[in-house]
């Protein structure tokens, strides 16, 4: 089975026939490509935490489904479309945000 898998590949139809030329990327090298993804996330600090989240949301617009999520996050500051500082926020909301407790998931 896997010698049939290596022997696909994937080009756009223009491309069909031709020599399959190699995608260039640049790796930018401040990601850190050791850690896994969800320590990352697990031990990001609040604070970076939401602000990234925000970034996210101006690239990825969310689906019509996430209005409620949206709606919740929008209550701390995290709004669609803007960027998040969580030193610009009531202290009250900033400190619970910085301190609330961690469920890992299954």
């Amino acid at each position: 089975m896997h010698k049939i898998q290596a022997g696909f590949t994937v080009r756009p139809i223009s491309r069909f026939g031709q020599a399959v030329e190699p995608v260039a990327s640049n790796v930018d090298p401040s990601v850190d490509m050791k850690t896994p993804p969800k320590i990352q996330v697990d031990t990001m600090p609040a604070g970076k935490f939401f602000a990234y989240a925000a970034e996210i949301l101006k690239l990825q617009p969310p689906h019509i489904t996430d209005e409620p999520i949206l709606a919740q996050m929008q209550r701390i500051g995290i709004e669609r479309g803007k960027s998040f500082d969580i030193d610009k926020l009531d202290p009250a909301i900033k400190t619970a945000l910085e301190t609330a407790p961690r469920t890992p998931l299954p």
